[in-house]
């Protein structure tokens, strides 16, 4: 990847978007001058998507572990030869304190060792040899959105976080994502309250008084639904 690069972080304390701006600019201004070249270097704004638990976790190392093979870079047998990538890193047994890999290990009963690792490996080789429906080679599966879990986990996040100030690293997309995910749970709240589900909303007349006692639509149902 020539223009931009995929790692999965976990930030204590919220300050993602201010530590995001120092890396970057710190790294392309001493790219730049040590090429002695000017301009942007890298494609674009960085966007963050937030992860619900180490299962998910697991499925997202797995992707950036697979990004040079998805791109075509090395083959899938290689997947640990390219340098930049942090299995890279593991794998030789240089990786800094800060790199830590035992919440992903963990789940497929592995441990930081050199032969779990070469498991590990074959692992991924086994998912990128694997028939294309896999998420973890489909490209973009884990770039769109705003968050990576479950669909309950994530109304239940937006509702958490609605009257909050919106991450100013997400595009248009990502709040309209994260806005629409706050609607369905509001909507299915406000439905289980009076024993009501969806069907019963979309099947109903206009007119009907617990509908309109739940202040939605047939049109804010049709919006608000499971895309």
């Amino acid at each position: 990847m020539s223009n931009h690069y995929h790692f999965a972080l976990e930030t204590p304390e919220p300050n993602l978007a201010v530590g995001m701006h120092w890396l970057q600019t710190t790294y392309a201004t001493r790219h730049n001058r040590f090429r002695r070249r000017h301009g942007h270097l890298f494609q674009g704004r960085f966007k963050s998507l937030l992860i619900e638990d180490a299962t998910h976790l697991a499925r997202v190392v797995d992707y950036i572990h697979l990004n040079p093979v998805r791109a075509g870079m090395v083959p899938a047998e290689r997947v640990a030869d390219y340098q930049p990538s942090s299995l890279n890193r593991f794998l030789a047994g240089r990786a800094p304190t800060w790199l830590v890999a035992s919440d992903f290990l963990q789940l497929a009963g592995l441990i930081d060792s050199p032969q779990s690792w070469g498991r590990y490996v074959e692992n991924l080789v086994a998912i990128a040899t694997a028939p294309a429906d896999d998420e973890r080679m489909i490209r973009g599966a884990y770039s769109v959105g705003w968050a990576i879990g479950t669909e309950g986990w994530k109304r239940a996040l937006a509702k958490e976080y609605a009257h909050t100030r919106l991450a100013p690293e997400w595009v248009t997309d990502e709040i309209d994502r994260f806005r629409q995910d706050r609607r369905q749970h509001e909507l299915e709240s406000g439905l289980a309250e009076m024993d009501r589900t969806l069907a019963d909303a979309a099947n109903s007349p206009k007119s009907v008084h617990w509908e309109t006692r739940a202040g939605v639509s047939i049109a804010a149902i049709c919006s608000s639904t499971v895309r």
